[in-house]
């Protein structure tokens, strides 16, 4: 199991939600925060994984992000407006493919996480 800084997760003995703070001792000791209750030294072994956390998006790519959508906005826009079925249509096509494909993979980048 993977478990990252800011995943939620419940510990199996008594069912507490918290949050991970910090992962120590070589992933051997989570350090969690619950609500109401403090903070809490756990063994990685007696919790499982609630949901994930997702890292704010970093600022190099929110720019090439909103280019994307700003390109693929573009291409279609022409796409559309162009007259018959020709080698223009074919290519405005193929460029939003590549621009979807992309920002796909922008959005979808893999967080960094600790396997306990």
């Amino acid at each position: 199991m993977r478990i990252n800084i800011g995943d939620v997760v419940r510990v199996r003995g008594d069912q507490v939600l918290g949050t991970v703070v910090s992962i120590t001792g070589n992933g051997t000791v989570l350090h969690l925060h619950t609500d109401g209750q403090g903070s809490r030294v756990v063994s990685p072994r007696a919790v499982e994984r609630v949901t994930q956390a997702h890292e704010p998006l970093h600022p190099g790519r929110a720019v090439v992000t909103v280019l994307l959508i700003i390109v693929l906005v573009i291409v279609l826009v022409g796409g559309s407006r162009l007259p018959g079925i020709g080698a223009e249509s074919a290519i405005c096509a193929a460029l939003a493919l590549v621009a979807s494909s992309a920002l796909r993979r922008l959005l979808n980048g893999r967080l960094r996480a600790v396997r306990i």
